[in-house]
């Protein structure tokens, strides 16, 4: 009985840390900008000549589902062009993972309102976008390639033209590839002959001149945040792949603010990194329970000093695999967020990686995505899970730098000092750099709040700013 009700404490414990977050974000929604997606999103409404009802054209946002209608389960109510913008974001959110669904439920003020719609979801591979057009109170929904064609006629009638992955101006001669989503305006005189043609960015940016110049904007420093498991709470929420510019998680604790004030890049993203506890070493919670009883709740503490074996080291290649697969998505949002405008057509910008424990493997996937469309600058790893499991070519980076607890040092830790939610080892290839630039940092020796939990957790990580002097492996500057 009396280990029954420490297990249970145990899993309390870590369900109480996970990577702690102080607010619950299970109630925030998704309002910080999305910079970087795979898939744009478009609504209107026709008329009975498909010329497009009072010229609105909603872009309201850009996700890495491609999401679209099960015309066998949905109904043919009328559902505004909000709500069904509604239900397509909530669905993208869904932390159920299932791919078809046929109720949304959401409240305003004290009302609560149910949809019955069908729709479907597919993890997106590629640019494009997913339109969405009511007509006669039906909806109606197709995708398309990333650059959209709309025609304006010489009554200021609007209608859809056609979709391409190419921008195409016949009036001033130009034909070219498309970086990401583009909407193209032309404007017809009374005698059907083009008047003007417009380019815009999803974003509503006019960016027309940028063709016609072929203006190249320089090359910036970008600093990537990528974090790990969020936690018992968030199992079934995964990563939806979104580049941002806030820490929508509250996953970093500041210490993202200490690395953007040493490192001064010009821009910070954020990318999740989060995925489910069976990817990791542990599989299981109740194998990760186990693991911090045993090596947490000791009565003979000499003995078991240097019982590693207690930890949860044995690879899980599967798991590991399948987030490093994922990253590669993050890389392609990546590359939709650095370059969204034609004036960075040839522009390489030098990449700075800040990842964390789960963040590791996805890190891999999106430096294998991006190699030869980025410089890497630095990269540094905190608390990395599974880091022996595989690594990168490290040549590529100014810097590698890994920071954690000690295990496999000859003078490592005791056990109950170790990262227990991710045991260290050395990230593959980190042996074979320079000490100059790469290495392992480790927990001083004298500093107090080092146990399984502690030692994982970025709350504890500012030792890494506040004792690594300049001279030292690890230093973090510009």
């Amino acid at each position: 009985m009396k280990y029954k009700i420490i297990l249970v404490f145990i899993i309390l414990r870590w369900f109480s840390f996970g990577q702690i977050t102080p607010l619950d974000t299970t109630k925030i929604k998704h309002v910080f900008l999305e910079t970087g997606g795979l898939v744009s999103y478009y609504f209107w409404e026709t008329d009975s000549l498909n010329h497009i009802k009072d010229n609105l054209i909603l872009k309201p946002f850009i996700k890495n589902y491609v999401i679209t209608s099960s015309i066998s389960n949905r109904n043919k109510t009328d559902l505004s062009i909000d709500k069904m913008q509604r239900i397509v974001n909530l669905f993208a959110h869904d932390v159920t993972g299932v791919k078809e669904k046929t109720h949304f439920e959401f409240q305003d003020s004290l009302k609560k309102e149910k949809i019955i719609f069908g729709l479907k979801r597919e993890i997106a591979s590629k640019q494009e976008s997913v339109v969405f057009i009511k007509k006669n109170n039906d909806w109606s929904n197709f995708i398309a390639q990333k650059v959209m064609y709309f025609t304006v006629d010489h009554e200021n009638k609007w209608t859809f033209s056609k979709t391409s992955d190419s921008i195409i101006l016949e009036k001033h001669n130009i034909h070219t590839a498309a970086n990401g989503p583009y909407v193209v305006i032309t404007y017809l005189k009374h005698n059907q002959t083009i008047r003007e043609q417009l380019i815009y960015t999803y974003a509503g940016q006019d960016v027309t001149s940028f063709f016609k110049r072929n203006h190249i904007i320089q090359a910036e420093r970008v600093l990537i945040f990528i974090n790990g498991y969020r936690g018992p709470t968030r199992e079934k929420d995964e990563t939806d792949h979104l580049v941002t510019s806030k820490d929508r998680y509250y996953y970093w604790f500041k210490i993202d603010d200490q690395f953007i004030s040493r490192l001064e890049p010009s821009k910070a993203y954020y990318l999740d990194g989060s995925m489910s506890i069976k990817t990791s070493n542990h599989r299981s919670m109740r194998q990760f329970a186990k693991s911090m009883f045993f090596s947490t709740y000791i009565f003979r503490k000499k003995k078991a000093r240097d019982n590693y074996n207690r930890l949860n080291t044995k690879n899980n290649k599967e798991g590991f695999y399948e987030r490093k697969e994922k990253g590669k998505i993050g890389g392609r949002a990546l590359l939709a967020a650095l370059c969204n405008s034609p004036a960075c057509f040839g522009t390489m910008d030098t990449l700075d990686i800040v990842c964390h424990s789960m963040g590791y493997a996805y890190t891999l996937g999106l430096i294998e995505e991006l190699k030869g469309k980025v410089v890497f600058g630095k990269i540094y790893i905190l608390a990395p899970e599974n880091a022996c499991e595989d690594g990168a070519d490290w040549s590529q980076f100014e810097q590698v730098w890994q920071y954690g607890s000690n295990l496999g040092e000859k003078d490592a830790d005791p056990l109950w000092e170790q990262d227990g939610i991710a045991p260290q080892c050395a990230v593959k290839g980190i042996e074979q750099l320079p000490s100059n630039s790469g290495g392992r940092a480790f927990f001083p020796k004298d500093w107090k709040r080092k146990n399984f939990i502690d030692s994982h957790q970025l709350y504890n990580y500012d030792w890494i700013f506040e004792r690594i002097q300049k001279v030292e492996i690890g230093f973090i500057s510009k």
